[in-house]
């Protein structure tokens, strides 16, 4: 599949007929603009580009966030017992997909709800479960775990192995 480059806006001429056709690489508008219409096609094309730009900017700083504060939160918290080698309760933590999935009690978060999301309990030391069973987060590390599921918990590239659990002793 062609590459996404949400960077850059093409915007081509078509030598058939008198119009302009617009896309950003990955989304394409089926948009037919007559030549006659030109203040219309300026307009469309500022923001054409301008939507391009935000969801390159979103996608860029959700990213960002994760890589900054959350892959490095759930590496030094959470892989020891829910990563790749161990999966106390069936939970794994080191991909998108497997806190999608879940564990045994349920989905652990839900991508743009907070509140519905196990893990945010979890780590509240809520009624369900308690973790890190010893200590609670402190509270910048919840804040961030909140605001990441609330973006959407953007997760760039899904890296881990998402093969069956290899321990789930300990539950």
């Amino acid at each position: 599949s062609p590459v996404c480059d949400l960077g850059r806006l093409n915007i081509p001429r078509k030598s058939s007929g008198s119009t302009t056709s617009i896309s950003n690489g990955c989304r394409h508008l089926s948009l037919m603009i007559p030549d006659s219409m030109q203040a219309l096609r300026a307009v469309v094309m500022f923001a054409v580009a301008l939507l391009s730009a935000l969801s390159v900017a979103t996608a860029t700083e959700g990213e960002a966030f994760f890589e900054n504060r959350i892959r490095p939160l759930l590496a030094e918290q959470c892989y020891r017992c829910h990563g790749q080698d161990k999966q106390k309760s069936g939970l794994r933590v080191d991909s998108r997909m497997a806190l999608l999935r879940g564990g045994k009690i349920g989905v652990a978060i839900v991508p743009g709800k907070p509140d519905e999301s196990l893990l945010l309990d979890a780590v509240n030391h809520g009624d369900v479960v308690q973790l890190p069973p010893k200590r609670k987060l402190w509270r910048r590390q919840i804040a961030d775990l909140t605001q990441w599921i609330a973006m959407g918990a953007p997760w760039p590239g899904e890296q881990a192995d998402l093969s069956a659990p290899a321990d789930t002793q300990g539950d």
